[in-house]
């Protein structure tokens, strides 16, 4: 009994070492919180987009403030076909304006708890795929679970390096 008691003990002890995370999920986590508690944000993005046989790229910028008020202007030729869309939020209502389809630009009642929502689907999704829908749901830490964090190397993005 007293092996089993010892062998218990030793096992809880070793549980949280087990349970820690790795320096790719602490980098990944940090710069989560980063994005949730920063007043605002301001980026500008590009993304090479692939769906076979097509592909294309996609570039813009994102302006995130305090609440739901955001600014995401887009625009490329991802599938052949050139577009320009710009997003905007004023925390209340959400415009959207679509270049190839000004039959689709509209304006409706901004989602409840947008600005959340992007903060914490940016870094699953990227920018392009965060406003795919951002309309139509809750993109919140449940329904878009991240895991196996693996840390592959460094690499130059423009003048900085990064860590992949």
């Amino acid at each position: 009994m007293r092996w089993f008691m010892t062998f218990a003990l030793l096992a809880l002890v070793a549980l949280p070492a087990g349970a820690q995370e790795n320096e790719g999920e602490k980098l990944f986590r940090s710069m989560e919180q980063k994005l949730r508690t920063a007043k605002t944000l301001q980026l500008r993005f590009e993304s090479s987009v692939t769906i076979p046989p097509n592909t294309g790229s996609v570039k813009g910028t994102l302006i995130l403030g305090e609440g739901d008020k955001l600014r995401l202007e887009l625009g490329g030729k991802p599938f052949g076909v050139a577009f320009k869309s710009i997003l905007v939020s004023d925390g209340t209502t959400m415009s959207s304006k679509d270049s190839t389809e000004p039959k689709k630009d509209k304006t409706i009642k901004a989602p409840k708890a947008l600005g959340a929502n992007v903060r914490e689907a940016l870094p699953r999704l990227g920018v392009f795929i965060c406003f795919n829908g951002i309309d139509r749901g809750n993109w919140s830490q449940g329904v878009l679970k991240v895991s196996e964090f693996k840390l592959t190397g460094k690499e130059k993005v423009g003048e900085r390096i990064t860590q992949v």
